[in-house]
């Protein structure tokens, strides 16, 4: 049985054995055939004008308009005037005005604002006249310095302790009052203070008084878990070493209702704490778990 060629529909000629599903010879017709539907004539594209309805020949095929004129009479039938804003009357001179901004508009010129800035200039040194600052004493040095609303120290070396003072006075007050903070600041002490005895060459002496291990023991713990090439020179250091609860004292204690001794006795065991950096220990936070970045980004 002998094959017939299928012909192009386009120019007629045979279409290449090897594409039999084509309906045309080449990608030429195929393109021809294409443009000769979107109304393309060879210089343009045959279109209607959706405003004047007038047949034109367009560049594109985007094109909707035969001229300028056509586009801006469009443009014009489909523009929505915008509702006038409410006018208020100008604070200095009363006149109506429409504000820009109708809750912070308050003057309908520059003028009227200069003016209104002159008067409140002119009242505060009126004011400043007849009722000259008062001269306090600094909480900390007693010397002079003129009475603000919040000002009571006269220099920034002056301010860091008179907030040394404060967070003393609050801590003290909290120590009274709160009986969980109590233990736990109790406990933290203990550990601190026979770190730092250790770090200056004493004998450590005993248990202490409320772990069930001494601050070598910890030491020693430490040694194997973390520093297996031994602790830093400057560890007994606290601004530069913090010891780290692994997990949190807000896991552990604050999140409870009733906490015991025996609770912070818990949270104070040799395999909750570590020793890191002071920056890391601040970043962290109350965040638990040695892995803490990693789970708060998930």
């Amino acid at each position: 049985m002998v094959s017939m060629a299928k012909c192009c529909k386009h120019c007629g000629s045979a279409v290449p054995p090897k594409h039999t599903r084509s309906l045309y010879c080449s990608d030429e017709c195929r393109r021809a055939v294409r443009l000769a539907r979107q109304g393309y004539t060879g210089c343009g594209y045959e279109k209607e004008c959706s405003q004047c309805g007038k047949q034109f020949t367009a560049r594109t095929k985007v094109d909707k308009w035969c001229s300028n004129e056509c586009m801006n009479a469009n443009r014009r039938s489909r523009y929505v005037p915008k509702e006038a804003k409410p006018q208020k009357p100008c604070e200095v001179c009363g006149e109506l005005f429409t504000p820009r901004w109708a809750d912070r508009s308050k003057y309908c010129s520059k003028k009227c604002s200069r003016m209104r800035e002159n008067e409140n200039r002119d009242y505060k040194k009126e004011y400043r006249k007849h009722n000259p600052q008062q001269e306090v004493g600094c909480v900390v040095c007693g010397k002079a310095i003129l009475k603000t609303n919040s000002q009571k120290t006269c220099s920034l070396k002056c301010r860091k302790v008179n907030n040394r003072s404060n967070q003393r006075k609050w801590k003290k007050a909290k120590l009274s009052e709160d009986m969980v903070f109590y233990m736990v600041e109790k406990v933290r002490k203990r550990i601190s203070h026979n770190k730092l005895r250790i770090s200056k060459g004493a004998i450590p002496r005993g248990a202490m008084r409320h772990l069930n291990y001494t601050i070598q023991d910890l030491l020693d713990y430490w040694i194997a878990t973390d520093w297996p090439n031994g602790l830093p020179e400057d560890w007994h250091d606290g601004k530069k070493w913090h010891i780290d609860h692994i997990n949190s004292t807000y896991d552990e204690l604050l999140s409870k209702e009733d906490i015991t001794m025996e609770d912070v006795i818990h949270h104070n065991r040799m395999e909750n704490l570590r020793l890191v950096p002071a920056l890391e220990n601040m970043q962290k936070g109350r965040k638990s778990g040695v892995d803490w970045r990693v789970a708060n980004e998930g």
